[in-house]
């Protein structure tokens, strides 16, 4: 299968074609819920995540958008596990295979994908320096067609984030995210407005982290 593929589907799979299914943003909560409801948190919170491996189409192939790579990433570091990166996915490698994708690493900063290479390195900060992105349970705020919006908390501290593959503008009630009012901004790839209510909105795919301390009664 050439890279012209149809919207959808991988460009080759182990030198086979792969329909990679594009779902709206609920079935893949549910999905994700589904699966991880079958393993004790434990073993959730200490398991490999990934986007690819040296046996997949790389994802810069696969979903062509550098912004929506970025998404992908940000789901890879914000989500419980332990994220593992393909050496190369981090500046947008190509691949349609996985033989095609174990090509060696470019170390030729120019031919490196800058915009990507930031992104990652500001979602790895991000990851290191706020526990609950490490450590904290999650729970989702909002499931829509193209983005999906989810807490990450400990006893001390909120993380919300918003990942998305396409533009979007919602609105949380204030009252689901206490402490909200207090918060900053950790990766600022989306916009949040207090106003009574909390208004989220991107005008493409990415990735946005917030950060507030948790209210305690």
């Amino acid at each position: 299968m050439d890279l012209a593929a149809p919207p959808g589907t991988a460009p080759s799979f182990l030198g086979s074609p792969l329909m990679v299914p594009r779902l709206g943003g609920a079935a893949v909560a549910d999905t994700m819920d589904e699966f991880t409801a079958l393993v004790p948190w434990r073993s959730r919170a200490h398991s490999f995540t990934l986007v690819g491996s040296h046996d997949t189409t790389r994802i810069r192939t696969l979903v062509e958008s550098p912004d929506e790579v970025i998404a992908a990433a940000g789901l890879l570091l914000t989500l419980p596990g332990v994220p593992m990166i393909t050496y190369g996915d981090e500046i947008g490698m190509l691949g349609s295979f996985g033989e095609d994708g174990r090509r060696p690493m470019p170390w030729d900063e120019s031919r490196w994908d800058n915009g990507i290479f930031a992104a990652y390195q500001e979602l790895i900060r991000a990851r290191r320096d706020l526990e609950p992105l490490r450590r904290g349970g999650m729970r989702w705020v909002h499931t829509g067609d193209d983005v999906l919006v989810f807490l990450r908390e400990t006893a001390e501290q909120v993380a919300m984030v918003a990942v998305s593959r396409a533009a979007y503008r919602l609105g949380v009630p204030a009252r689901d995210l206490p402490g909200v009012e207090e918060h900053r901004v950790v990766v600022g790839g989306a916009a949040l407005q207090v106003d009574g209510d909390v208004t989220l909105s991107s005008d493409r795919a990415g990735v946005g982290v917030w950060v507030w301390s948790r209210e305690v009664p």
